[in-house]
């Protein structure tokens, strides 16, 4: 049998094995009919050029033309039907959903919701102004109790000073004569000079504050009282000093019962008066530095000059 041009290949097809379709009665081959090998042709198959001319939504002007492989009928309408209908039940599904979010709240509850939200609004307010009035009597009698407090400390200090001042004056009565011989006495632990009119102010000062004094010539206090005004009018510190030897004693002021020997006492006054609290060193006898003089010779090196008549400038 001669075979017949396919209308939409233009190749040529046997009329058995091919699609006819069932309007225009125009041979197609199976594969531009969309059809398998074995596959029956059903007899109201539409071609391609049929199918676009089938228009949709009851509008001309909007032809939808189908693709060129195109299903068979029956399996598109099994497709067709078989995807519709899970999106039939998506639709019912929202639609039951919107159904139930939209429906309203009645409105006996809506209104006693809102009744007991105002109620608690309310209580919440009343419970505010309360805590409020007592937080404000609560400030008012703290503020009572620490200015009592504050007045009953005053007081008790002032009994304490009265009890003190009682106590010094019955036991460190100052029955010494006016007239004596000044004297000059270390306070080892307190690092610091004092200057008494006479030894009996000596004793009596020892025994009233439960003291040890040291009992130093009297030029260590005057040096020592010289230092702070040199210090308070800004003379010059020297720059260098002589390389005789003539020891000197210092005691810290930073710690008690630290001392340390220098060559002379130019050294000694050099350290002293840059004024540098965490080095500064008082002057004392030298027989404080006993124990440490020959550390501190070895350590230093110690020139001695032929200057035998030389005296440090602030010696007498």
């Amino acid at each position: 049998m001669p075979g017949i041009k396919c209308g939409g290949c233009s190749r040529f097809a046997s009329p058995v094995d091919g699609a006819r379709c069932g309007k225009c009665r125009v041979l197609y081959c199976r594969v531009c009919g969309g059809f398998p090998a074995k596959a029956s042709v059903p007899p109201t198959w539409r071609c391609p050029e049929c199918k676009k001319n089938i228009a949709r939504d009851n509008r001309n002007d909007t032809p939808v033309r189908g693709p060129t492989q195109s299903p068979p009928s029956d399996v598109a309408g099994i497709s067709v039907m078989e995807s519709s209908t899970p999106s039939r039940d998506v639709t019912s599904l929202n639609a039951a959903t919107t159904t139930r979010e939209s429906s309203p709240v009645p409105s006996s509850d809506l209104h006693a919701i809102l009744h007991e939200l105002r109620a608690v609004r309310a209580e919440i307010q009343v419970f505010r102004r309360e805590m409020e009035v007592e937080m404000s009597e609560l400030k008012t009698a703290l503020s009572c109790c620490s200015a009592r407090v504050d007045g009953l400390e005053a007081r008790v200090d002032a009994l304490e000073l009265r009890i003190i001042n009682v106590a010094v004056c019955e036991q460190c009565k100052n029955d010494c004569p006016r007239e004596g011989k000044m004297m000059c006495g270390l306070n080892e632990k307190d690092r610091k000079y004092i200057l008494f009119p006479s030894e009996c102010a000596v004793k009596s000062y020892s025994v009233c504050h439960n003291v040890e004094l040291t009992m130093t010539p009297i030029k260590y206090c005057i040096n020592h009282e010289k230092k702070k005004s040199r210090r308070m009018y800004g003379e010059s510190c020297p720059l260098f000093c002589p390389s005789h030897y003539r020891p000197v004693c210092g005691m810290s002021s930073m710690r008690s019962y630290i001392y340390k020997a220098f060559n002379n006492a130019c050294f000694f006054d050099m350290l002293a008066c840059r004024g540098d609290d965490m080095n500064q060193y008082i002057e004392v006898p030298l027989e404080f530095c006993q124990r440490h003089l020959m550390k501190n010779i070895f350590r230093e090196k110690v020139v001695i000059s032929g200057l035998n008549d030389y005296r440090d400038y602030h010696e007498y």
